[in-house]
């Protein structure tokens, strides 16, 4: 089974149709071996400047810009 996890209804509306999950649920499309399922918003949003370390949280410093961290975090 394959699931297809998409920010809004509308979205999982449009993979829907082109997967084949054509059976409407409460909270997701329903096919053969696949489902489409939606949240409301963005399910990962990259990480405020302070999980990176004290010196980029507020008060902000220009001396610690620019924030490139060696990898970025998601939240």
């Amino acid at each position: 089974m394959k699931l297809f996890l998409c920010e809004k209804p509308s979205q999982a509306k449009d993979i829907a149709r082109v997967v084949g999950a054509h059976q409407r649920l409460d909270n997701f499309f329903q096919g053969k071996d696949v489902q489409v399922a939606w949240a409301r918003g963005h399910l990962l949003e990259q990480a405020e400047p302070e999980a990176y370390g004290a010196q980029f949280a507020a008060p902000w410093r220009q001396s610690a810009l620019p924030v490139i961290p060696e990898q970025w975090k998601m939240v």
